[in-house]
C-alpha cells in the first residue's frame, strides 16, 4: 500500500486554524474525497520563513557569477538556508522544524529559483525526526502553494 503526502505552504492566515483558533501543523485528509483508493494521505501545512537580511538572517549568499550583480534575475546567485518552519504565518508561532539546504537563481529571463537541495527537517509532533527532501524549480509569485 502506497502513501501519498500533500505539502502546501501558503499565506492564508485562517485556513489552517482548528476549533480552538490555534494553528495546526498537519491533518489527515479523506482519500475517498480525493479519489484515492486504499492510501493514507497526510496533509502538512507549515510556513517557511526565509530571512534574507538583518540580525537573525537565515539565508546567506555563498557564490555568485561575475555577471550576477548586473542580471535582472540575479542569475548565478547561490544561497544556503537554515529557515524556521512554523505552524502559523507569524515567525513567533510554534516552530515545527527547519528548512535547510541550497538554492540558486537559475533563470536569465524570469525570477525563479532552482531548489538545488531543500530538506524539511521536522522536530515536533507526529513527524518529529522525519525529513522531506525536495528538488525542483519554483517561480516567484505573491502566494505560492506547492504539492510534492
Amino acid at each position: 500500500m502506497g502513501k501519498a503526502i500533500l505539502v502546501t505552504a501558503d499565506n492564508n492566515n485562517n485556513n489552517n486554524k482548528n476549533n480552538n483558533n490555534e494553528y495546526h501543523f498537519s491533518k489527515i485528509r479523506s482519500s475517498k474525497k480525493l479519489g484515492l483508493k486504499r492510501e493514507k494521505l497526510s496533509h502538512l501545512r507549515f510556513y517557511f520563513h526565509d530571512i534574507v537580511s538583518g540580525k537573525n538572517q537565515t539565508a546567506v549568499s555563498v557564490a555568485a557569477a561575475k555577471t550576477t550583480s548586473s542580471s535582472p534575475t540575479g542569475f548565478g546567485l547561490v544561497e544556503v538556508i537554515d529557515d524556521p518552519l512554523t505552524v502559523g504565518p507569524e515567525l513567533t508561532s510554534k516552530q515545527v522544524g527547519r528548512a535547510q539546504g541550497i538554492y540558486a537563481s537559475a533563470s536569465q529571463t524570469e525570477m525563479g529559483l532552482l531548489m538545488v537541495q531543500i530538506n524539511y527537517v521536522f522536530t515536533e509532533g507526529k513527524y518529529n525526526g522525519s525529513t522531506l527532501s525536495v528538488l525542483g524549480r519554483t517561480v516567484f509569485s505573491v502566494v505560492r502553494e506547492r504539492a510534492f
